[in-house]
């Protein structure tokens, strides 16, 4: 892939990928509270308003124990994890929307002082209702420091076919993943999307976005890796209907 660097993150484009037809991902955006003494809330900015119909699909990354998440307005929380203590641990959270086209300020809070890391997309080519269609997590590694690879289970059989699958992976610390390019080694057909902070930024918490097109109606499911030291992680995937 080709790695577009921009201030603090990386967007893999891969030729052919962004622009697959019936399913495009029309802009995305990212933030961060910065580090060691970010808070809550965090807000980021797209470029344009959202294209109403679209979908918008958010997940944000937090160190050590968030607290409880308020997802942003008007989204609905697909799943989140709190880690279990205030000094150690990993919460992640993932919600979607589908955009009235007013939105370009997407703000996501906690009610712990814990340094965040978000990300927005925003797809057209789906469903404008009832799209969310499976989703699973896995939050049995928020307290391993140790994890290198994380997996996000089975979901269930999707409805239709052409579905979008969209994975986020969040982790303690930008400086625990390694260095490859990119950080994250996806299975089953997914391929990075986004990944932050790049280059790490000492304990700030990291977040990794991948998708892919499926074809059938089928079961998914994909493991992360990459060939860091190992830090408390969390992942979540769903899938999202096609609008044909």
């Amino acid at each position: 892939p080709m790695a577009l660097k921009f201030d603090g993150h990386m967007i893999f484009d891969y030729s052919g990928r962004i622009g697959i037809p019936g399913i495009v991902l029309a802009q995305e955006t990212s933030a961060a509270t910065g580090y060691p003494d970010g808070t809550p809330p965090l807000t980021a900015t797209l470029t344009d308003s959202a294209a109403a119909g679209n979908l918008l699909v958010t997940g944000v990354s937090v160190d050590k124990h968030a607290g409880t998440f308020t997802a942003p307005i008007g989204f609905t929380v697909v799943d989140s994890a709190v880690s279990g203590t205030a000094l150690s641990g990993n919460s992640g959270a993932m919600a979607y929307k589908i955009a009235d086209g007013t939105e370009t300020f997407i703000t996501w809070t906690w009610s712990q002082s814990e340094e965040g890391y978000m990300w927005v997309g925003e797809f057209s080519g789906t469903a404008s209702s009832n799209v969310l269609d499976q989703k699973i997590e896995n939050h049995d590694e928020v307290m391993d420091d140790n994890c290198t690879s994380i997996s996000t289970g089975t979901t269930g059989v999707t409805h239709r076919f052409n579905e979008l699958a969209v994975v986020i992976m969040t982790t303690d610390s930008g400086n625990s993943v390694g260095t490859n390019i990119p950080r994250m080694a996806w299975t089953n057909g997914f391929i990075s999307e986004f990944e932050g902070p790049i280059p790490d930024n000492s304990g700030e918490p990291f977040i990794s976005v991948a998708w892919r097109r499926l074809t059938g109606k089928q079961t998914i499911e994909t493991t992360g890796s990459d060939n860091g030291a190992g830090d408390e992680r969390y992942i979540v995937m769903a899938t999202f209907r096609p609008d044909n």
